[in-house]
């Protein structure tokens, strides 16, 4: 092959070149041939590289979806979706409870609230107590007053 491509190149420029001239043009193109050669070979490398990588892409992006959809089934708690308080457990954030901030206030009645009361009942009722039951769980309990 070289000595063709060899020829064919002495054959456009003619016989007019001497014959050390075909002898580089035969080391050149056999010096190119080696280089188209081993460009062949790294691109081969460089392909399968490549390939090599893109599957390892596609199995971490495999893996992230799944991460994420563990993570989403974790902080789905009673607050956020359909589940019971009871459900919740130990296995996520506990979710928050109470006022986010103390407040200023005393805690009882506030000054100048008007009270409210439960009636008090006529001291003639007092005297009189409502009877007392059995207890149920002793069939000897305490009897009746009267």
């Amino acid at each position: 092959m070289i000595a063709r491509t060899a020829r064919r190149v002495a054959a456009k420029l003619g016989s007019s070149l001497p014959r050390s001239s075909l002898k580089f043009l035969r080391r050149e193109l056999e010096r190119l041939l080696e280089k188209v050669q081993k460009r062949s070979e790294r691109i081969a490398e460089l392909e399968k590289e490549l390939a090599d990588a893109q599957k390892k892409i596609s199995e971490q992006e495999k893996q992230i979806t799944d991460l994420e959809r563990q993570l989403a089934l974790r902080k789905r708690n009673s607050t956020n979706s359909s589940k019971p308080p009871f459900s919740d457990g130990l296995a996520g954030e506990q979710r928050p409870r109470g006022r986010k901030h103390k407040s200023q206030r005393k805690p009882g009645g506030q000054l100048g609230h008007p009270g409210r009361h439960r009636p008090l009942i006529p001291t003639a009722e007092v005297d009189v107590l409502p009877p007392r039951r059995r207890c149920r769980r002793r069939s000897a309990g305490t009897l009746d007053r009267t």
